[in-house]
């Protein structure tokens, strides 16, 4: 059977790899091969693909509980260990929000990217000691607190005494109210 060898056009007979350039030809058969429509096609998927998963990776929120642009605040600054939050909260007399979260989570992200993202919320923050606690990573401390599903968020007074409880995702409204109720300690 003769085979028309698709780099260099030569024909060939009963071979597997062209004479003249090498190719083989079993990987560049069918309606995948080179020059063909369809492998045009692949390419052009395979390109919007690896173009499509590069923005992701970078414009894909990273949780970082920390940031600043400039001297204004842009995101709620969490305290990422609940022993030392807890000592601040003590030490300045502030109420703790405490926020049982994990990477895992889609509620939790909806939760850090809407009402935790409000500007009215991360300016109250200032008035409690935000601190963030992943699930995953204090097991211990989701089992104290009889955590059974996420987001969770208690609110704290100083000294750690857990005043109120948001089960699941609330707006932010909601979370500005609570910090105002413990801020003026009532």
């Amino acid at each position: 059977m003769e085979k028309k060898c698709p780099r260099c056009g030569t024909l060939q007979e009963g071979l597997t790899e062209c004479e003249l350039c090498g190719l083989v030809f079993d990987e560049f058969e069918g309606p995948n091969a080179p020059g063909t429509r369809r492998s045009s096609k692949l390419k052009y998927i395979l390109v919007l693909g690896i173009l499509l998963v590069a923005s992701a990776a970078v414009f894909w929120p990273r949780g970082e509980p920390h940031a600043l642009k400039g001297n204004i605040v842009t995101k709620i600054q969490w305290v990422t260990d609940y022993r030392e939050g807890l000592s601040l909260a003590r030490e300045t007399g502030r109420p703790a929000l405490v926020f049982f979260t994990a990477s895992w989570c889609a509620s939790c992200k909806s939760l850090m990217s809407n009402a935790f993202s409000d500007v009215k919320v991360i300016r109250s923050t200032a008035k409690v000691i935000p601190i963030y606690v992943d699930v995953d990573q204090n097991r211990q401390l989701v089992a104290d607190f009889s955590i059974h599903g996420i987001p969770t968020v208690f609110f704290l007074d100083s000294q750690g005494k857990a005043q109120m409880k948001f089960v699941g995702p609330y707006d932010a409204q909601a979370y500005i109210d609570a910090i105002e109720k413990m801020a003026a300690g009532s």
